[in-house]
């Protein structure tokens, strides 16, 4: 599995990435998780209703899918 990056490096041009908050930064087991991506400065989660008040704090690529 891929590393937690700085929110700051997430790609900006829709391609879909984890996002993480407090509690998934050092112990990647806890905390919560989300699917979303950027265009541009907008972030769009997969099953959000309020997209402005959410303010992710790291990010890494979505794994593979089953074979």
């Amino acid at each position: 599995m891929a590393e937690w990056q700085p929110i700051e490096t997430a790609p900006k041009d829709g391609t879909r990435i984890l996002l993480g908050w407090a509690g998934c930064v050092g112990d990647y087991a806890q905390g919560p998780v989300a699917i979303g991506y950027y265009l541009g400065k907008r972030l769009q989660l997969d099953n959000a209703d309020d997209n402005e008040k959410v303010h992710p704090q790291v990010w890494q690529p979505l794994p593979l899918p089953p074979q």
